[in-house]
């Protein structure tokens, strides 16, 4: 599964309240909506895969007005999968959200990394978020952190100018590969643990989705599920 994910540095509103009258009430004949970051990984992917939306989501008018452009040959038919996060959260998988948030507060480079926080604490500012969180979160992820340093480190060796660098970065890269897939299904579980699952799925489908795009061409369900089971 090759999936392109677009950091947005923006961040628009999201309605979750479709269907209720003022006051929050279930409209007659409505029953109340879950919220989108209690939604089922199958209820998910049931929308995510469904063509109609998937032709939907590829329109110029589903992602240029978020800030996501797209080649000019793509097209509404072109068969690629987009999920702009500040537009449809609910589509995304809580394992590419916490992918996505321990990513951009891990980055190698300090002046790209240290305002990430800020940026999810000011879009979560409703949530209570504790003040020791950030140290929270580190301390629960530690093993999963240090596997996110290594790869940027292989990545390096891979970029740098030595050709001879290339045939042991691409083998450090591989070994990584496999080893985050399971320690980040350990990662995601021990944070839903230390903060209780409902909060920290919150979280980050009110901070860390917003940012997110994914684009793809050739993901399938199957693959989400495999990821979301750490690839067991």
């Amino acid at each position: 599964m090759r999936m392109v994910a677009i950091v947005v540095g923006f961040a628009l509103a999201i309605q979750t309240n479709a269907g209720l009258k003022d006051g929050g009430r279930p409209a007659a004949g409505h029953n109340p909506p879950k919220a989108l970051w209690q939604r089922t990984d199958e209820e998910r992917l049931g929308e995510r895969f469904d063509p109609r939306s998937m032709r939907e989501r590829r329109a110029r008018e589903a992602t240029e007005p978020f800030g996501v452009s797209r080649s000019a040959g793509a097209g509404n038919d072109d068969g690629s999968n987009v999920i702009v996060g500040a537009r449809n959260p609910e589509l995304l998988l809580p394992w590419e959200l916490f992918n996505h948030l321990m990513n951009t507060t891990n980055l190698p480079e300090p002046e790209h990394r240290d305002g990430w926080p800020r940026i999810y604490a000011e879009r979560a500012a409703g949530l209570d978020l504790p003040s020791d969180f950030w140290q929270r979160l580190d301390r629960v992820t530690a093993a999963y952190r240090t596997l996110i340093a290594s790869r940027w480190a292989a990545e390096a060796l891979l970029n740098n100018d030595d050709r001879a660098d290339d045939a042991a970065a691409r083998m450090r890269l591989q070994e990584v590969d496999q080893a985050m897939c399971a320690e980040r299904a350990h990662a995601l579980e021990n944070a839903r643990l230390e903060f209780g699952r409902d909060w920290f799925d919150r979280f980050l489908y009110t901070a860390p989705a917003k940012s997110l795009t994914v684009i793809s061409s050739d993901e399938t369900p199957a693959d989400h599920r495999r990821i979301s089971g750490g690839c067991r």
